[in-house]
Order: C-alpha cells, then sequence, then structure tokens
C-alpha cells in the first residue's frame, strides 16, 4: 500500500518518537528520584547566576535580547505567528486541515503539559521571581516551541510555492527551540532537565501527530472517493477477464457456419 501523504510532508518516525519517549521517562524519573541530572540542574543554575544576567530590569548587557528569545516558545507570540503562517497556506491551499491540526495538537500538548505540571509539581530555580506557585517540570516554552514550529516546518514541506518559505520554516524547527532552550537557561528560568524534558516531550507528541495523520491518510485512500472500499467481483461475474473471454468465445461459435 502506498503513502497517501503529499510529496516532500514528513510522514513521522515511529523510531524517533520512541527514541525521544524513553529518554523523556529517563529524565522525569531522574527528577523525581533526584538523580545526577538534579546535580547537574543546580551547577548550571549557579552558573547561570554567576553571569549576572538572571534577574528583572534589564540592567546588564543582552538580558532583553534573552527576554525576546524565550518569546519563540510563549504561547501568544510564537502561537500567533504560526497561525498567521498557517492561515495563510488555508487561503492558498483552500483547506482547513492545517489549522484543525494545530488546533488538536495544542490541546493535547496544553493538557499533557499541565497535567505533569500539577502532577510532579516540582519547585522553580532562583532565577524565577513569581509570586505565585511555579511548577517547573516539563518546560511549557520548550515544548511550546518544538510543538508550534515543528508543526509550521512539515505543513510548509507538505503544501511548496504557497507564499512560506520551506527552508525559513524547516530552520525555525530547530533554531527556535534553541534560542528558547538557551534563554531559559541564561535568564535561569527553569532546571536544565526541565528543558531536556521539554523537548523530548514536544518530540514525542509532533511525531504521534505526524503518524496519526499518515493513518488518517492511509485509511481515507484506502476507502476510495466514495468512502466505501469497493466489493470484489464474483467469480462469474462477466466483468472479471476470464468470463469476459469465455462469452467472445461463445459468440464465435454461435456465428460459425453449419459443416
Amino acid at each position: 500500500m502506498t503513502d497517501a501523504r503529499p510529496r516532500g510532508a514528513p510522514g513521522g518516525s515511529p523510531a524517533l518518537l520512541a527514541a525521544a519517549l524513553v529518554v523523556f521517562v529517563l529524565v522525569t524519573a531522574d527528577v523525581l528520584a533526584g538523580g545526577p541530572l538534579s546535580r547537574l540542574d543546580r551547577e548550571v543554575s549557579q552558573w547561570a547566576r554567576s553571569t549576572g544576567l538572571p534577574g528583572r530590569g534589564w540592567r546588564r548587557p543582552w538580558q532583553r535580547e534573552l527576554d525576546q528569545a524565550v518569546n519563540f516558545g510563549d504561547r501568544q507570540v510564537a502561537g500567533l505567528i504560526v497561525v498567521v503562517a498557517l492561515g495563510w497556506i488555508c487561503w492558498r491551499a483552500r483547506t482547513l486541515l492545517p489549522l484543525v491540526r494545530l488546533a488538536g495538537l495544542c490541546g493535547v500538548t496544553a493538557a499533557v503539559v499541565s497535567a505533569l505540571k500539577v502532577g510532579i509539581a516540582r519547585g522553580a530555580p532562583a532565577g524565577v521571581q513569581n509570586d505565585h506557585p511555579f511548577r517547573s517540570y516539563p518546560s511549557g516554552h520548550t515544548v511550546t516551541a518544538v510543538v508550534l514550529w515543528g508543526l509550521l516546518a512539515a505543513v510548509v514541506a507538505e503544501h511548496p510555492r504557497r507564499g512560506v518559505s520551506r527552508e525559513v520554516a524547516r530552520v525555525l524547527g530547530w533554531l527556535a527551540p534553541l534560542l528558547t532552550v538557551t534563554g531559559m537557561v541564561l535568564r535561569d528560568y527553569h532546571w536544565l532537565s526541565d528543558l531536556l524534558g521539554g523537548v523530548m516531550l514536544g518530540v514525542v507528541l509532533v511525531q504521534a501527530e505526524r503518524l496519526a495523520l499518515r493513518h488518517w491518510r492511509r485509511a481515507r485512500a484506502s476507502a476510495g472517493p466514495a468512502g466505501t472500499r469497493a466489493p470484489p467481483a464474483a467469480a462469474g461475474d462477466p466483468g472479471t477477464g476470464a468470463a469476459r473471454v469465455a462469452a467472445a468465445g461463445a459468440g464465435r461459435r454461435g456465428r460459425a457456419r453449419p459443416g
């Protein structure tokens, strides 16, 4: 059976999904047990505070730029950019599927991240200055960056020449999460393991969405345009090749002259 996805469309990788899921489970277990990654978290946080970059007021060089970098994983900023880009593609391609994919993936992402944050209830590093309780694991900004920009790159690959550069979308697919992680570390806003867990969770969600979409497209292609598979022809059906040959031979015998 052939793959029904458009040419050039990323179809999802079961191996990548499984590998990312294994790493995410291991990181989560380490966070819960206070293992080696947790000790590394404290060392990285202390180093970040030694730079003087964490804190409010943009009193040091690069503070403003670092705050802007984490916006690549902000739901309002990155979400607005991706919605506009996907909306333009939908209008050019005369389809609503990219926006439907975005809505479904964002809903699942928000539910999974919220459940993990509440369930694990990990405290934030010292760089977080918030009057409300902050649940740190996994990093929602990082998951958002991987999911939103990864989806945009996949949709643009499926709809080339629709007004959005495939090369730019592909670069943003990995550069936006990288900038988000860098800004979070240097601002001491998340533990390093929060960010690693967020990247892995984002990859799991993106790959799962692509695999589900590929399965849905194959099912539609198998069903045919009418939505149902055509019934197989019976052995004596005149429409089959053998029946047509037999009918033609009988006709020739009927037209033959008597000896």
